[in-house]
Parts: C-alpha cells; sequence; structure tokens
C-alpha cells in the first residue's frame, strides 16, 4: 500500500510539474504577443501621426485641394484625422516636414495665461524673467510671433523683445523686423513689417467702448480694457 501510495504521488506531482510548465509557457507566450501587438501598435501610431502631420501641412499650404484626403472613410464629414496635431507632440515631424519642403517653422504664442498668468488687473499680468529668457532662446531659432487681444505697444512692453513680431489688437495691428539679410533678395533692402486693414475707425472703437462702461458700471469687478482697435471686458 505505500508503495503504491509513493508511486501514485510520483506521478501526481509529476502531472502537476508538466501543467504548471504548460501554464508558464503559455503565460510567457502571452505575454510575448502583448509586447509584439504594443510595439507594432506604437510603430501604427507614429506613422499614423507622420501621415497627419503632412496632410495637415499640405492643407495649410494648398488649402481645399487636400481637404478630400482628411474626410472620414465615410465620406460623409470629416473624420477623426482631421484633428490637427499637437505641435508639441509632433514637433520632430513638423520639422522633418519643413526640412523635406524648404520652408521654415515659425512659433506662434500668446499673452496671456501662456507666457503671463491669467491675473484680475490685466495691466498686472508681467512675464517673468525665466519665461523671456525661454522666449529668446526659441526666438534664435525659429521665426517668433507674439498674437494677443491686447493693444499692440501694450504687449510688446510686456514682452520686451523688440527682434519678435507682433500682432495686436486680434491682429489688427501687426509690427515686426525686417527679415534677416540671408532671408532677402540679392541687392533689396527689405523695410520692416508693419500692416494694419485700411478703414480702422479708432473712433468707432472709442464709442462702443464708452457704451460698454455705460451698460456694465453698475456691475462690481468689471473692466474696460482699451486695445485701440478692439475693447475687452
Amino acid at each position: 500500500a505505500r508503495a503504491r501510495a509513493s508511486e501514485h504521488k510520483r506521478k501526481t506531482g509529476r502531472g502537476r510539474d508538466n501543467k504548471n510548465t504548460r501554464t508558464q509557457n503559455e503565460g510567457t507566450h502571452h505575454h510575448y504577443q502583448q509586447q509584439q501587438q504594443q510595439q507594432q501598435g506604437g510603430r501604427e501610431h507614429e506613422h499614423t501621426s507622420q501621415q497627419t502631420t503632412r496632410l495637415w501641412v499640405l492643407m495649410l499650404r494648398e488649402g481645399g485641394e487636400v481637404e478630400g484626403r482628411m474626410a472620414g472613410s465615410s465620406g460623409e464629414g470629416r473624420g477623426p484625422s482631421c484633428n490637427p496635431p499637437c505641435a508639441l507632440e509632433n514637433f520632430e515631424d513638423c520639422l522633418s516636414e519643413a526640412k523635406r519642403r524648404g520652408t521654415q517653422v515659425c512659433v506662434f504664442l500668446d499673452y496671456d495665461g501662456t507666457l503671463s498668468p491669467i491675473v484680475n488687473d490685466p495691466d498686472k499680468a508681467e512675464m517673468s524673467e525665466e519665461m523671456r529668457r525661454a522666449v529668446n532662446r526659441v526666438s534664435e531659432k525659429f521665426r517668433t510671433s507674439i498674437i494677443s487681444g491686447r493693444a499692440l505697444e501694450k504687449v510688446k512692453n510686456f514682452v520686451k523683445l523688440d527682434h519678435l513680431y507682433y500682432a495686436g489688437s486680434h491682429g489688427l495691428d501687426i509690427e515686426g523686423p525686417a527679415p534677416p539679410p540671408k532671408e532677402r533678395d540679392e541687392g533689396e533692402d527689405e523695410p520692416s513689417v508693419s500692416h494694419r486693414p485700411p478703414g480702422l475707425d479708432i473712433e468707432l472703437v472709442r464709442e462702443v467702448r464708452h457704451i460698454l462702461e455705460q451698460k456694465t458700471k453698475g456691475i462690481q469687478g468689471v473692466t474696460i480694457e482699451d486695445n485701440k482697435f478692439c475693447c475687452s471686458v
């Protein structure tokens, strides 16, 4: 009886070991499959990201000619691939595409809430020295513009970097330095950038601002900011 029990125990243990070995092998194989799928998914995501970035560059350069390529597979409306790619997440792709096409990458930055904190008093939205140094480093590599709803002179006084391009009043007032010599046509002395759409009526803006002040004077905490060609509440 002891011999039969010993033999049964030996066979049972061997079966359990074989079962455990099969389970471990199956688990290792499943883990390997998961890794392969993740790597494949990562490659597909990277390829899709590069393709989306390239299509958006084409759309910005050529307008509606490539919009059909950005539509959803059903042909009804725009598909998910039409969402613009995040510039930070796809920056290397943008640089590669610009280099391939021989074009420049330009950086456009908002002011309030981007280069400065959001504050209750708009006159106190000061830019830190650390942020100013960061913007200056960016401008050494890429042509850099600051776009704001504020008056152009006001945002320039906040940033204090004269070699940048500025668009105030939501783009109604634009100024910037002349292109560097290496980007000019030979023999041409290009002037600095200055643009205001024709027909701007400052008096009309002042009238609107006065109406807003009258309408909101009974509301505590409301400020009407004069942004030259527009105004902010």
